[in-house]
Protein backbone atom coordinates (compact mmCIF):
# COMPACT_ATOMS: atom_id res chain seq x y z
CA UNK A 1 0.00 0.00 0.00
CA UNK A 2 1.61 3.47 -0.74
CA UNK A 3 0.44 6.42 1.07
CA UNK A 4 -1.75 9.24 -0.53
CA UNK A 5 -0.22 12.67 -1.21
CA UNK A 6 -1.18 15.97 -2.50
CA UNK A 7 0.04 17.64 -5.28
CA UNK A 8 -0.72 20.85 -7.18
CA UNK A 9 -0.72 22.58 -10.72
CA UNK A 10 -0.24 26.19 -11.48
CA UNK A 11 0.33 28.12 -14.63
CA UNK A 12 3.83 29.85 -14.76
CA UNK A 13 3.35 31.55 -18.34
CA UNK A 14 3.52 29.16 -20.63
CA UNK A 15 4.67 26.29 -18.28
CA UNK A 16 2.73 23.91 -16.01
CA UNK A 17 4.09 23.69 -12.31
CA UNK A 18 3.67 20.53 -10.87
CA UNK A 19 4.49 20.73 -7.11
CA UNK A 20 3.81 17.82 -4.78
CA UNK A 21 4.80 16.11 -1.19
CA UNK A 22 8.02 13.59 -1.00
CA UNK A 23 9.69 11.86 1.23
CA UNK A 24 13.75 11.34 0.94
CA UNK A 25 14.83 8.69 -0.52
CA UNK A 26 12.15 8.11 -3.16
CA UNK A 27 11.64 8.68 -6.50
CA UNK A 28 8.58 10.02 -8.47
CA UNK A 29 7.10 9.75 -11.79
CA UNK A 30 5.54 12.65 -13.22
CA UNK A 31 2.44 11.59 -15.60
CA UNK A 32 0.14 13.51 -17.93
CA UNK A 33 -2.99 12.45 -20.08
CA UNK A 34 -5.43 14.54 -22.38
CA UNK A 35 -8.66 12.83 -21.36
CA UNK A 36 -9.96 11.65 -17.85
CA UNK A 37 -12.50 9.62 -19.62
CA UNK A 38 -10.32 7.37 -21.35
CA UNK A 39 -7.10 8.42 -19.71
CA UNK A 40 -3.75 7.29 -21.54
CA UNK A 41 -1.15 8.80 -19.12
CA UNK A 42 2.36 9.89 -20.80
CA UNK A 43 5.35 9.35 -18.83
CA UNK A 44 7.53 12.73 -18.51
CA UNK A 45 9.65 12.69 -16.16
CA UNK A 46 10.91 10.78 -13.07
CA UNK A 47 12.27 12.95 -9.89
CA UNK A 48 14.26 11.40 -7.21
CA UNK A 49 14.39 13.00 -3.98
CA UNK A 50 17.58 12.73 -2.24
CA UNK A 51 17.64 11.05 1.73
CA UNK A 52 16.72 13.74 3.93
CA UNK A 53 14.73 16.17 1.94
CA UNK A 54 11.33 15.54 3.21
CA UNK A 55 8.91 18.13 2.02
CA UNK A 56 8.03 19.56 -1.14
CA UNK A 57 9.47 19.00 -4.95
CA UNK A 58 8.29 19.99 -8.40
CA UNK A 59 8.33 19.28 -11.98
CA UNK A 60 7.96 22.24 -14.71
CA UNK A 61 6.10 20.92 -17.77
CA UNK A 62 7.29 23.48 -20.16
CA UNK A 63 5.81 22.20 -23.36
CA UNK A 64 2.07 21.19 -22.12
CA UNK A 65 0.88 21.61 -25.29
CA UNK A 66 -2.61 22.80 -26.13
CA UNK A 67 -5.91 21.78 -24.63
CA UNK A 68 -6.90 19.66 -21.43
CA UNK A 69 -3.93 18.36 -19.52
CA UNK A 70 -4.25 16.08 -16.09
CA UNK A 71 -1.44 15.23 -14.29
CA UNK A 72 -0.61 12.86 -11.95
CA UNK A 73 2.47 11.81 -9.53
CA UNK A 74 3.32 8.18 -8.83
CA UNK A 75 5.77 6.79 -6.14
CA UNK A 76 8.16 4.28 -7.38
Amino acid sequence: FKPLFTAEVTQDGSSMVIRFACVGGNSYRIQRASDLNNPSYSNLAVVAVGPGLTGYAKYVDSNPGDGPAYYRVVQQ
